[in-house]
């Protein structure tokens, strides 16, 4: 195998026709990719959130014992 034929190879294997179920793969992979991000964030400031919360009602409790 000469290197022009196998740099045409790798050209014509990374390029393949997408088929239906390969384009479907893609369009989920991007759905992901774009949603993951905020649902992580959303987690987190939702967990940010909950624990000043608690950090809040414990602050109050040792108050109100007082």
């Amino acid at each position: 195998m000469t290197q022009s034929t196998s740099s045409h190879f790798h050209l014509a294997h990374l390029s393949p026709p997408l088929s239906q179920s390969q384009l479907g793969a893609q369009e989920n992979n991007t759905f992901t990719f774009i949603l993951l991000p905020p649902l992580v964030a959303m987690r987190i400031l939702f967990a940010e959130i909950f624990f000043s919360v608690a950090e809040l009602e414990k602050r109050a409790m040792i108050y109100t014992l007082f």
